[in-house]
């Protein structure tokens, strides 16, 4: 056997040896999307906690930390929670890194809401890990600057880089959106909570099968009817939308009409009366919408 024979076989059980069971009662092991293949321009969040086995308990653990630290649908009490409880959030993250054997055959209400659940949490720890590195030198402490966007690497897209272990492979924040996605579409763009002001509300607790489709519903009724701004007196009519919804619309022409069917849908019309009945968002003259949309500029503050 030659030099490089024998060099490759010593490789190829290192990697071998490095993949083994998360868990003898879930059925994935870890991912060969190892670290070592991911590349400099992904980063690997870290989190060091004993990790919850089971389900029930993993319930009550998150609706305890909601419960402990939730201000409201769009604060969290972040800075009591990185200096307090660093290793409870860990124990729930660790839970997600492997997948149930029976995910399978879970109905899709409650793969959507395991899968939103996992999307809040990658969202907190992401925040809590970075929450006192991100600052600028230089520059004063203020809560712009732990926005997701701000933390870690400013040359990495947060968003599509950061990587998590999710069911025994490891995901980004955008993978994990993706899922989402093919289980409610367009939607979850308005409703997932994003750390930030402008985005979709946190719950009040863990989604369940019975309360995922409330908590979309509520998230929407709320964007719609409160977070946006409508002016029909303005030439063309405009409706002036959170700006940072247009983030996650790569190209507002593809997906425009998706997000006016969400508005025209969910508009409250005992709120707006004669000033703009939803409908109004769908219409077309002359070849262009009769009402125009508009994007505020982007709050990246984070909501704490």
């Amino acid at each position: 056997m030659n030099i490089r024979s024998i060099i490759i076989f010593i490789i190829s059980m290192v990697l071998l040896s490095s993949c083994e069971f998360l868990d003898t009662d879930m059925e994935e092991k870890f991912s060969f999307e190892d670290p070592l293949f991911l590349g400099i321009n992904e980063i690997l969040v870290s989190c060091n906690g004993s990790r919850i086995t089971s389900q029930n308990a993993w319930t009550t653990e998150f609706d305890g930390l909601l419960e402990d630290y939730r201000i409201n649908g769009s604060k969290l009490k972040y800075k009591e929670l990185a200096n307090n409880d660093r290793s409870r959030l860990c124990g729930l993250v660790k839970f997600l890194e492997v997948k149930p054997a029976s995910f399978d055959s879970y109905s899709n209400n409650n793969k959507l809401a395991i899968w939103i659940n996992t999307y809040h949490l990658m969202m907190i720890n992401l925040i809590v890990e970075g929450y006192n590195q991100v600052n600028e030198p230089g520059k004063p402490q203020k809560p712009e600057f732990r926005s997701p966007l701000n933390i870690g690497n400013k040359g990495l897209r947060v968003f599509a880089e950061f990587k998590w272990l999710v069911f025994g492979a490891y995901r980004s924040l955008d993978q994990v959106e993706e899922e989402i996605d093919k289980l409610v579409g367009f939607k979850s763009k308005v409703s997932l909570y994003r750390g930030m002001v402008g985005f979709g509300p946190l719950p009040e607790k863990s989604l369940t099968t019975g309360n995922v489709h409330q908590f979309l519903n509520e998230g929407l009724y709320k964007m719609v009817n409160e977070s946006i701004f409508y002016d029909d007196l303005s030439s063309p009519p405009s409706a002036f939308i959170p700006g940072s919804l247009e983030l996650y619309m790569d190209n507002l022409s593809e997906k425009e009409v998706s997000l006016r069917k969400i508005l025209a849908d969910n508009l409250d019309q005992t709120v707006w009366g004669a000033v703009l009945d939803g409908s109004d968002l769908l219409l077309k003259e002359n070849g262009q919408f009769k009402w125009k949309i508009n994007f505020d500029p982007v709050n990246w503050q984070l909501a704490e």
